[in-house]
């Protein structure tokens, strides 16, 4: 193959055709009044795509019959836009046109070309929706994302029931476009890949008239144990509007209903109705008893945020999400 300048397509395609070797070109449009990138490609397509422009900026034109001028028969496109197999990590190409092309994604992928690993919600800020993850270590899972964030847990109307078993917490549960949680290994799995801040957010029921009416509480360090550490949590360096519920469980494992890991005389899940790490027991309960109002029919055992201002351990609140950012 050899590389020449020219002043346009047409002296490209000319230069092709009155070379007894040359049987098809690549082209590249220069700027303004300079010259363009000429390719002289000694095969055809067919014999030997490894001699086709390697990048986007370049366009593959077939040879020209020796019998017709560049005037009388304009080069003509032979390719289509899949033919340098832009689709990268098993994606599917689909020309759209001479130059164009879509790639279906396998699941975890995702990007123009499939470029790029879902290993969170982090790689493309502009999407709300559900996306398919698959981390570093192989985990893949559905999780919602919501510009930029991932999704933990979401509780927002009663509709699933968060009083569940270990394993259960462990693999996840519910529908992540409505109320679930993510699941306790999902969730470490996303942890190993970088550094993250979680952040809290809650809403209070508008009966109640709690100010502010919602509230958030953002961490900047956070991260979970795995299953031999029985998902110890570390969290600090709150910032928000919510009040600081999470600094007496920093430190602390998990605990379900059917395995007690606090430092409780008792088991906190089953005294309280939730899954959480607690201490001793909580200042958070975000996993226990939904109810459909403010007021909790136990004393801490309903979706508590102690530190919210005018909430306290008798307060259940309407909405609360967990959700993680790249840092």
């Amino acid at each position: 193959m050899d590389s020449i300048n020219v002043k346009s397509l047409g002296k490209c395609g000319e230069s092709c055709t009155t070379n007894s070797a040359c049987f098809s070109f690549n082209f590249e449009l220069g700027a303004k009044q300079k010259m363009s990138l000429c390719d002289l490609v000694f095969c055809s397509s067919d014999v030997n795509n490894s001699a086709l422009a390697p990048n986007t900026t370049m366009t593959y034109y077939k040879h020209i019959s020796e019998e017709a001028t560049v005037a009388t028969s304009p080069a003509i496109p032979l390719c289509n836009g899949c033919v340098h197999a832009p689709c990268q990590n098993g994606g599917t190409c689909t020309p759209t046109g001479p130059f164009d092309f879509t790639c279906q994604c396998m699941q975890g992928f995702s990007g123009a070309t499939c470029e790029q690993r879902d290993g969170d919600c982090g790689g493309d800020p502009t999407y709300t929706g559900v996306r398919r993850i698959q981390t570093d270590e192989g985990r893949i899972f559905d999780a919602y994302c919501d510009q930029g964030w991932t999704y933990v847990f979401n509780r927002f109307d009663g509709s699933v029931d968060f009083y569940r078993n270990w394993v259960e917490f462990q693999q996840g549960f519910g529908n992540v476009s409505l109320e679930h949680f993510i699941g306790l290994d999902n969730l470490v799995s996303v942890l190993k890949q970088r550094s993250y801040k979680v952040r809290f957010d809650l809403t209070p029921w508008p009966s109640s008239n709690l100010n502010p009416p919602t509230g958030f509480a953002e961490y900047s360090t956070f991260n979970l144990a795995d299953e031999s550490d029985k998902y110890r949590i570390n969290i600090g360096g709150y910032s928000g509007t919510a009040g600081d519920a999470m600094a007496s469980q920093n430190g602390q494992r998990f605990t379900t209903y059917d395995q007690d890991n606090d430092p409780y005389g008792s088991n906190c899940a089953v005294t309280f109705k939730g899954a959480w790490w607690h201490a001793a027991c909580h200042n958070s309960n975000l996993f226990a008893t939904y109810e459909q109002g403010p007021t909790c029919h136990a004393f801490a055992a309903c979706v508590c945020w102690k530190n919210y201002p005018g909430a306290g351990h008798g307060y259940s609140f309407n909405r609360a999400v967990m959700k993680l950012h790249r840092v």
